[in-house]
């Protein structure tokens, strides 16, 4: 897949000695919509009554398998069959995911007593919850934006230092780039499926590290946006902040990317002479071509540049 990187100045030359593109966080983009993550009601209410039934396994597990016991209500303790959490446990363990469980549901009004919650504590906690873990997604992955086409003006007007910039081809092979989707409406995250691979993980103590295949459960929100941005058509890369992979590294406290070689490089048609330039000095064998205004039409072509001038 031919992929184009649309880059102001600085960041065109930096680019090109590096052979390496910056990784941001989700938060630096300007469209407020972007990577932003949407649970309809009823998912929510599937994902809270998975939280609530993770809740109450998970107290019971504490005190009556690990031996933290309250001083109080044994009896209603006794209620609680150790058998069972046991073998939910391991079943956990082993699958990594957590489902919901109708024998816990039949333990909440023990649960409620004993550990003194009410509905609207819990839901309170709840969307602390979800806060947390939509905080952590957006702190935790990075991305890197990049376009199927490199003659779009309005690209070279946004991202391209207003036809001043580069515009950067790489030829890509890479299950980590992905091209959006658009639509009309936001994406619909499965937080309940989310949820419980989170909550799996704890019961394993393998949190879930937002790599790999985790990836995929919080890729939908990443990879849509709103059909008005549809000329840019875009391809992202998503990796983790966490992420080993030997590409990415660490510079002037910035994570960047390392790329395929550069196939071309192309400047826009308000570049001035010393960019074009500096960008001569740096491109090495890499062919240089510039835009040019078609006369008479809101177009942009390319014409090759002589590096020797």
């Amino acid at each position: 897949m031919i992929i184009y990187k649309y880059i102001g100045q600085k960041g065109a030359i930096k680019t090109i000695k590096k052979n390496a593109v910056l990784l941001n966080f989700p938060d630096a983009y300007n469209d407020p919509f972007d990577c932003a993550f949407f649970t309809n009601e009823e998912e929510r209410r599937k994902a809270f009554d998975l939280f609530m039934n993770y809740q109450c396994f998970k107290e019971f597990y504490s005190y009556l398998i690990k031996g933290n016991k309250p001083v109080t209500k044994n009896k209603l303790l006794a209620k609680v069959q150790k058998k069972s959490l046991k073998e939910i446990a391991e079943r956990i363990t082993n699958e990594k995911v957590y489902k919901y469980n109708l024998e816990i549901s039949g333990y909440y009004n023990v649960y409620k007593l004993i550990f003194r919650k009410n509905d609207k504590e819990l839901k309170k906690q709840f969307n602390i919850v979800i806060d947390n873990v939509y905080k952590t997604i957006r702190q935790r992955l990075l991305v890197s934006c990049f376009s199927l086409n490199n003659d779009s003006i309005l690209m070279w007007s946004h991202y391209a230092q207003n036809h001043r910039g580069a515009c950067i081809e790489f030829e890509i092979e890479d299950k980590n780039f992905d091209s959006v989707k658009y639509s009309k409406d936001m994406y619909d995250l499965k937080l309940s499926e989310l949820l419980g691979y989170i909550f799996g993980g704890e019961v394993a103590k393998e949190k879930l590290d937002y790599e790999g295949d985790s990836l995929r459960f919080v890729l939908g929100p990443l990879l849509t946006k709103s059909e008005e941005w549809a000329y840019e058509e875009e391809v992202r890369c998503v990796f983790s902040n966490k992420h080993r992979d030997e590409r990415i590294f660490s510079y002037y406290k910035r994570l960047l990317l390392k790329m395929p070689p550069i196939k071309r490089i192309i400047v826009g048609c308000k570049a001035d002479r010393d960019f074009i330039k500096d960008i001569k000095e740096v491109s090495g064998s890499i062919p240089i071509s510039q835009m040019k205004i078609v006369d008479g039409e809101y177009k942009l072509v390319e014409a090759p540049l002589n590096k020797t001038t």
